[in-house]
């Protein structure tokens, strides 16, 4: 069976770390992770006319069209990070910070956790590895009853940069999402309830 997309060799490395915090008179424990991922294209190794990563000039067909195309431009013209096409090197950053009060109510615990998540530099050459200057966020509260029932309650949004044509006047991307507008236009509310038995 032929493969119908673009497939090669990346090399991945996580760099990753935990502190717990002390107690303070903000917060009874807690804790602060932190991550820094990296990912490096080696080299593209099937059908790379579909691979849709910067300097990539395969054309996909007779007319020449590119898979790395600049969005807004005709499909021969060579795309760029902006266009949501992979750079060969990508790196990104994660920070949870999650501090507790134990006993807020009888048998109730709070955690509130706060979540970044930022991309640094380039555009991963792996599927929904990330993008540059994409900004996701969270914040929670989770109340924990008896050890045993934990309810939360958790927004979350994400910024990414928008792409306008070259006079700046209309919307013709969505940068690092890919998509024909940019992904700032809602947050995500989720309630959920976790037991154990």
């Amino acid at each position: 069976m032929a493969t119908l997309r673009a497939r090669g060799d990346t090399l991945h490395a996580v760099v990753n770390g935990v502190y717990l915090l002390p107690k303070t008179a903000l917060w009874e424990t807690g804790s602060v992770a932190a991550e820094l991922a990296y990912s490096r294209l080696q080299k593209v190794t099937t059908n790379e006319q579909l691979y849709k990563g910067e300097g990539n000039l395969l054309p996909l067909n007779a007319a020449g069209s590119l898979a790395c195309a600049k969005v807004g431009a005709p499909a021969t013209t060579p795309g760029d990070k902006s266009d949501a096409c992979s750079t060969r090197d990508f790196l990104q950053m994660a920070v949870n910070f999650a501090p507790q009060w134990l006993g807020v109510l009888p048998s109730w615990d709070l955690t509130v956790p706060v979540s970044i998540n930022y991309g640094i530099k380039g555009v991963a050459p792996s599927g929904s590895g990330g993008f540059e200057k994409l900004f996701v966020w969270s914040i929670g509260a989770n109340m924990t009853y008896q050890s045993k029932h934990e309810f939360s309650l958790r927004y979350a949004d994400l910024s990414a940069p928008s792409k306008y044509n070259a006079a700046g006047t209309a919307l013709i991307g969505g940068g690092a999402s890919g998509g024909s507008l940019g992904a700032t236009d809602r947050g995500w509310l989720v309630l959920t309830y976790r037991t154990a038995f």
